[in-house]
């Protein structure tokens, strides 16, 4: 990486720290340097990786040029989930990896500098700012309010829905999460559908009625008959 943006880096690694914290989560002691080892080439090389870009070349030598910050700082954190990068108030540039075990440090390399480009982008200061303390409720005021089914609150601020042709097949569709609720229940051969958003209920109609079998020598589609109502 030196090579690449003309500054000297250096990674301090407080291996007895280390070994304290992930001891307990590496029964085998000989895997645990060679795991971070490989943890910490993978995240020098997403760095490179991301200096071709122009925006991040620039905003990462903006804020390497103070010396504090090129020092890359490795902890152990209490996150067993993902590996997370700061810069913090003092400039010191902070890798933390996750205090888990061997299985993650084998798997979950691709993940380790996800959050490179937030940090040195800038792109968390970016965020919305928190919305504002709400007042006082009725019950403590003593009003009358009028209460609003938030079901029906969220139907009404539905834009739009995806095109039956965009849709894959049903034994490749993820499911996702609607701004409503949709409830599929399977019958022997029926499948009835309960939705508080009736044009869900007519576009998954369409669609299954799409991939209905009607060749019977062909097993990839679907043989359903559909019952399809709105529960009110």
């Amino acid at each position: 990486m030196n090579s690449e943006v003309g500054y000297e880096f250096s990674l301090v690694v407080p291996w007895a720290d280390i070994h304290r914290d992930l001891s307990s989560s590496f029964p085998d002691a000989s895997v645990l340097v060679p795991s971070v080892s490989s943890a910490l080439t993978a995240y020098l090389n997403q760095i490179v990786d991301l200096i071709d870009n122009q925006e991040f070349q620039d905003a990462f030598l903006e804020k390497t040029s103070s010396v504090v910050t090129r020092d890359i700082n490795i902890r152990i954190s209490e996150d067993r989930n993902q590996a997370n990068s700061e810069i913090d108030r003092n400039g010191k540039w902070i890798l933390s990896l996750p205090q888990t075990g061997p299985q993650w440090y084998r798997t979950m390399t691709s993940r380790i500098g996800h959050d490179l480009e937030d940090v040195f982008l800038d792109r968390k200061k970016d965020k919305p700012a928190a919305a504002p303390i709400a007042a006082p409720s009725a019950a403590a005021t003593g009003d009358w309010v009028d209460v609003i089914d938030p079901v029906t609150q969220i139907t009404n601020k539905i834009k739009s829905l995806p095109s039956l042709s965009t849709l894959s097949k049903p034994e490749s569709l993820f499911a996702s999460v609607l701004p409503y609720y949709v409830i599929v229940t399977n019958s022997g051969a029926s499948i009835h559908i309960e939705s508080s958003h009736q044009r869900t209920i007519d576009l998954v109609h369409q669609y299954f009625q799409m991939h209905t079998r009607k060749n019977m020598n062909l097993t990839t589609q679907v043989l359903a008959a559909l019952n399809a109502s709105t529960n009110t």
